[in-house]
């Protein structure tokens, strides 16, 4: 019975050597993405609370639908928030005064290289940068395990 007392310490010796081992991942830096963009990170208002609604504008499923009436139904809802939004039609989202979320489309993430992947993100910040309402980059939805090897 006296060598399991040792069995449990020496075990714990170990199970703690290799937690300790372990590399620690670096400080988290909310700048760090931004500024790989070239932008500054964005800090919401005081009392800003972004409310919208997580889906695709009708013009997506409804081809009757135009975001001429889509955006302003937004705003006309109550929400101060447009997801999914094309660089294009930023200036419709400052007018209404909405933030926005700007979506990379037509990107097949797992078929791209590391290379299509930052051109295609650069080019769509390029084209949205400088206007007041982004808040933000939509890339994907849920991505599952399998896409982090």
């Amino acid at each position: 019975m006296k060598f399991f007392p040792f069995c449990t310490a020496l075990l714990l010796l170990f199970v703690s050597a290799v937690l300790y081992a372990q590399d620690v991942p670096p400080a988290y830096d909310p700048k760090a993405a931004a500024g790989l963009l070239g932008l500054e990170p964005y800090i919401a208002p005081e009392g800003f609370y972004p409310v919208y609604p997580w889906d695709w504008f009708p013009q997506e499923f409804k081809p009757y639908e135009t975001l001429d009436k889509s955006i302003p139904g937004v705003k006309e809802c109550g929400f101060n928030f447009a997801g999914f939004i094309k660089p294009k039609d930023l200036k419709q989202c400052d007018k209404l005064g909405l933030k926005a979320m700007v979506a990379i489309e037509g990107a097949d993430w797992e078929k791209m290289t590391s290379e299509e992947i930052d051109a295609k993100i650069k080019t769509v910040v390029e084209e949205s940068k400088g206007h007041p309402c982004v808040i933000g980059y939509y890339l994907r939805d849920e991505p599952g395990a399998k896409l982090f090897p």
